[in-house]
């Protein structure tokens, strides 16, 4: 697996209590993303899973 980025506009700082939990993913992915996160003006962003991301990658 990889993650690969162009580029980062912004980080996003949010309160880890405040995460949600995905209902319906069924991805191969859905094991690396925490959830997601709503910020106030309403835009949903996926938050990873780091250390599941780092725990996935081959030594």
């Amino acid at each position: 697996m990889g993650l690969v980025v162009s580029k980062i506009e912004e980080i996003e700082w949010c309160d880890p209590d405040r995460i949600q939990s995905f209902t319906a993913v069924t991805s191969k992915l859905a094991s690396f993303i925490q959830g997601y996160w709503c910020k106030p003006n309403g835009e949903a962003l996926a938050v990873l899973d780091g250390e599941a991301v780092i725990a996935a990658m081959p030594i």
